[in-house]
């Protein structure tokens, strides 16, 4: 399995990119696909995730499957994009460089049908509670 290091702050952008594009898209595509993440994270040290299940393939034939993970915590969010493997699934260590608090927070990841200028959700994982410490 490929695992790639990110860093959340160089390519927030693309993020909100894709989710921008449509909002109503991931409503669309529920499907709760299983996956692994930590039950802690803190600010600039890498968490290892990993998909369970791969993505279902792209719907728009020649676009390309990318994942998104958002990191939602009290007062805020932070989001990193990973590409995916020939077989759609995914494994990479990401890093978010700044959270400002700690406690509860949830974890999400979502398969993202790219274009090339946008991306349009059509997957989405079970969200993971978890834990941000400082």
């Amino acid at each position: 399995m490929q695992r790639i290091t990110l860093r959340a702050a160089s390519i927030v952008t693309v993020v909100f990119v894709l989710w921008g594009t449509s909002a109503a898209g991931a409503a669309t595509g529920s499907h709760g696909l299983r996956w692994h993440s930590p039950r802690t994270v803190a600010s600039g040290v890498p968490l290892e995730v990993a998909s369970i299940q791969p993505c279902p393939p792209v719907p728009t034939p020649g676009d390309t499957t990318l994942v998104s993970i958002q990191l939602n915590f009290s007062g805020g969010a932070s989001g990193t994009t990973i590409g995916v493997n020939p077989d759609r699934s995914w494994a990479a260590d990401v890093t978010f460089g700044f959270v400002p608090t700690s406690g509860p927070a949830t974890l999400s990841a979502t398969c993202v049908d790219f274009n090339g200028h946008g991306g349009t959700p059509y997957a989405n994982y079970k969200t993971h509670t978890i834990r941000v410490v400082h």
